[in-house]
């Protein structure tokens, strides 16, 4: 990550986040603008951060609702307890991901949200 994520790490992580295409597409230009995209063939240290903690939250919904479409449906719809964010919204930033895997846990656990 400090040397920079390839490009090809974004497109397969928001591949194996994303239901279809257009969000996939949709997730890369959050992540990391369409125009910087085609200018390099490696991520910065901020950009690859966001892609790697994108995954590490994926990673947990999947092992938490023991499957990937599960965990893409978790993480693309609205939650009442992030105030009708999606988690995937909230995974942009470090201390939004926190508050997704805090919940992700207490569910693993069966803790009260």
């Amino acid at each position: 990550v400090i040397d920079g994520l390839p490009i090809g790490s974004l497109d397969e992580t928001a591949r194996y986040v994303a239901a279809d295409r257009k969000a996939a597409a949709a997730i890369k230009d959050r992540l990391v603008p369409r125009a910087t995209r085609l200018r390099r063939q490696r991520l910065k240290l901020a950009e690859s951060e966001r892609v790697a903690r994108l995954a590490r939250i994926m990673a947990l919904a999947e092992f938490v609702w023991e499957g990937k479409e599960d965990a893409r449906t978790f993480m693309s719809e609205p939650h009442a307890l992030f105030g009708d964010q999606t988690p995937l919204a909230l995974a942009e930033t470090e201390l939004g991901a926190r508050r997704v895997e805090d919940l992700l846990m207490k569910l693993e656990y069966s803790l009260p949200a």
